[in-house]
């Protein structure tokens, strides 16, 4: 079995609306994971994997102490002689506005 099949039998794709944004831990508001829809004992499986992995998260650029700001900084390098173009405003499919508004 090639890697890419194994990964499409395990990763279902989640139905709009059905995604969850979790707290961590209470104490750190920023500490937040959005996940998809699962079993409520899967969930609480999950959770706790999360919890137990905290630590290689960065939550916010202080949790980066001893990372080059060069290396996580993105930057896109443009040269200046072109002029930036504004593109055509394009428009949502009426299906998409409707189901935007749910």
């Amino acid at each position: 079995m090639t890697p890419e099949a194994e990964v499409s039998s395990v990763v279902k794709p989640v139905p709009e609306g059905q995604l969850k944004k979790m707290n961590l831990w209470p104490i750190r508001p920023e500490a937040t994971v959005t996940i998809g829809a699962m079993e409520p004992a899967e969930e609480q499986q999950f959770m706790k994997f999360l919890k137990q992995n905290d630590d290689i998260f960065a939550w916010s650029p202080n949790d980066l102490k001893g990372v080059p700001r060069e290396l996580m900084e993105h930057s896109l390098h443009t040269s200046p002689k072109i002029k930036p173009k504004k593109r055509k405003l394009r428009k949502l499919a009426e299906e998409r506005i409707q189901g935007s508004k749910r």
